[in-house]
C-alpha cells in the first residue's frame, strides 16, 4: 500500500546457485528499492544487500536478484465530517458541500492532495430534509496514490421557497 517511500518489502531466502561441491552461502539483508514511489502495477524493484560467506566465497561474485517487479496499491483515504447547506429555491438541483476533510493522507502529501465536494439533492424542488447525494473526489499532484471512500455518501438540507416582488 502507497507510502510515500521507495522500500519495498522483500520476502524469501537467499541462496547461492551454480556452486557445484564449493563451500559458498548467500548471506546479508536484502533491501528493496521501487523505481518510484507512486502506485502502479510490476514496477521494477532494485534488489541490494546480499553478500557471500564460505570457504570458497572470494572464487564469486553475488549478483544481486534481478527482474523482481511489485505493486503499490493506492492508499485508501476518507472524506469526513461533510454538511450540505440549506438554500433558497434556484431552479437546479446543486448542493453546496462545507467542512468535509480528508482522513489518512500522509503528512508529507497533505498539500498535494485535496478533497473536491460537490452534492446535488434528489430534486429542484422546495422541501425539508431533502436528501442531498454526496459525490467527492481527490485532485492534487499526489492524488492518484490515493483511493476515496467516505463516510456518508447522504446528507440533507432544506431548499426554501424564493420570494418574489409584485
Amino acid at each position: 500500500i502507497y507510502d510515500a517511500t521507495r522500500n519495498a518489502t522483500l520476502a524469501g531466502t537467499a541462496t547461492a546457485v551454480g556452486l557445484g561441491s564449493d563451500v559458498v552461502s548467500a548471506t546479508g539483508t536484502g533491501v528493496g528499492t521501487f523505481d518510484n514511489k507512486n502506485v502502479g502495477t510490476a514496477k521494477p524493484v532494485t534488489v541490494t544487500g546480499y553478500t557471500l560467506t564460505g570457504t570458497d566465497a572470494g572464487n564469486y561474485t553475488a549478483l544481486q536478484p534481478v527482474g523482481v517487479t511489485a505493486d503499490i496499491t493506492a492508499k485508501p483515504v476518507t472524506a469526513m465530517g461533510m454538511i450540505a447547506s440549506s438554500k433558497v429555491y434556484d431552479g437546479t438541483t446543486t448542493a453546496s458541500l462545507s467542512g468535509g476533510v480528508l482522513v489518512g493522507v500522509i503528512a508529507t502529501d497533505a498539500s498535494n492532495v485535496a478533497l473536491t465536494q460537490s452534492g446535488a439533492f434528489a430534486d429542484k424542488n422546495v422541501g425539508t430534509g431533502k436528501t442531498v447525494t454526496v459525490n467527492n473526489a481527490i485532485a492534487g499532484a499526489e492524488a492518484g496514490n490515493y483511493s476515496l471512500t467516505q463516510t456518508s455518501t447522504t446528507l440533507s438540507a432544506d431548499i426554501t421557497a424564493k420570494a418574489l416582488t409584485v
